[in-house]
């Protein structure tokens, strides 16, 4: 495992949260993972695409974490292949709404880190949480597909948090 670290932290927060509006705090860790034909992966659940990865357990650490969660939801073990930190992701979110219809505000950090890999889906060791499992769909997509997954004018809170995610990871990989 080799990991290139560097600072690049972005902060989002539009509505001008401060620490005492904050219900819920969350670390997250994402995959940009990219194929040889330099295709991206993403998911999709419940109608959002998203990058594979997710919520780091308790103090857990971040690359293991990210491990974890790609070998629950690609069904690999990417923990030979080289990874690159890419950005860290720190978004304040007012009145989210969260896959249980419960709405509050939310800060989350996000860890951003890229692999290279053309590991296909392993769909028989996948660990899915319940709600994945009914819709959990992935997809290979190149950069100008992934730009027409965001919807700019979308109402739905979670999508517009992932494509958000998704226009700052295209705008991050456009200066490396």
């Amino acid at each position: 495992m080799k990991i290139n670290n560097c600072d690049n932290i972005i902060i989002n927060n539009i509505d001008g949260l401060e620490e005492k509006d904050i219900n819920r705090k969350r670390n997250k860790v994402r995959a940009v993972i990219i194929n040889k034909d330099k295709k991206i992966l993403v998911c999709r659940n419940n109608g959002v695409f998203l990058l594979p990865g997710g919520k780091l357990k308790n103090n857990e650490d971040k690359i293991k974490g990210l491990y974890r969660e790609l070998q629950e939801e690609t069904g690999n073990d990417y923990s030979n292949f080289e990874i690159s930190y890419l950005y860290t992701l720190i978004d304040y979110q007012k009145n989210y709404i969260d896959r249980n219809n419960n709405m509050f505000n939310r800060k989350i950090k996000t860890d951003y880190y890229i692999i290279y890999s053309d590991t296909d889906i392993n769909y028989d060791n996948r660990n899915l949480t319940e709600s994945e499992k009914n819709d959990f769909e992935y997809y290979y997509v190149d950069e100008s597909s992934l730009e027409s997954l965001i919807d700019e004018n979308t109402q739905n809170p979670r999508k517009k948090y992932f494509d958000n995610e998704l226009k700052i990871t295209i705008d991050i990989l456009n200066k490396k």
